[in-house]
């Protein structure tokens, strides 16, 4: 694994923009990184992308010059093990819910002594070509992002044991889930959607944790880099959306 340099500018306290995609296109996350975004996240939890996909989708966003991310699909041993192996960079692991839940992922994404992932000399490790796997154990634990998701109720009343974790590095938020999980679906500006968005940027303030979350515009992500937040992400669909609406209402007006 290479030096990490989206982790590096989140640990000098920059901010930095990805996008979701949950396509499973090498052509789309490569023009993202070549359009300038820092990072993409390879969604494998609302998408059909398989490790295969990943890893060809990993290798074009590398080409892009974005960092690569990948949202597995649930906090579980084989799943983080075989989309790490094909080489991205960061892991986004999707309802994390208790101190005990974020020490599980850190587990699973580590290699010994940090954690209990399983080594080969897989594309992650460069096939074993480049470096011993000594040394590519000992910079994969200290180049890999970890990102947790704080997306349901029950992670608001454990979000200082899950914050509380070393190896977590971004604490991200989904507000649509957390809504959802409140009782007040589709209802983002609704005061327990807010109350809860306080308390979990006010916590993250107060740590060595980046603060990240999912934007709908850029007038939202101004609005959360006031807040402090440093790792801000568009999905791919608000993205298109944006720009066609914006095109057609321009070019269609009389």
């Amino acid at each position: 694994m290479v030096t990490n340099g989206l982790k590096a500018r989140l640990k000098g306290g920059e901010v930095v923009f990805g996008c979701f995609t949950k396509h499973p296109s090498a052509s789309i996350v490569e023009l993202l990184g070549l359009e300038g975004w820092d990072f993409v996240v390879i969604d494998a939890e609302h998408g059909p992308i398989d490790p295969l996909a990943c890893e060809r989708m990993t290798r074009a966003v590398e080409l892009g010059g974005a960092t690569s991310m990948v949202r597995v699909p649930a906090n579980d041993r084989a799943t983080i093990l075989r989309y790490l192996d094909v080489g991205p960079q960061g892991l986004h692991v999707p309802m994390i819910e208790s101190g005990a839940d974020a020490e599980q992922v850190v587990r699973f994404a580590k290699y010994m002594p940090d954690g209990e992932r399983g080594l080969s000399g897989v594309r992650a490790a460069s096939y074993g070509s480049r470096e011993g796997l000594d040394e590519y154990v000992r910079r994969a634990n200290a180049e890999l992002l970890i990102v947790v998701q704080i997306e349901s109720k029950r992670a608001l009343e454990r979000l200082d044991e899950i914050v509380a974790v070393p190896a977590v590095d971004v604490v991200f938020v989904g507000p649509t889930d957390l809504a959802h999980s409140l009782g007040v679906v589709g209802q983002g500006d609704h005061p327990l959607v807010t109350a809860a968005l306080d308390t979990i940027s006010t916590t993250v303030a107060n740590s060595s944790k980046a603060l990240g979350i999912l934007v709908g515009n850029a007038r939202d992500a101004h609005a959360w880099m006031e807040r402090g937040a440093q790792y801000l992400c568009l999905n791919i669909e608000n993205l298109l959306r944006q720009a066609s609406n914006g095109f057609l209402d321009d070019v269609r007006k009389q």
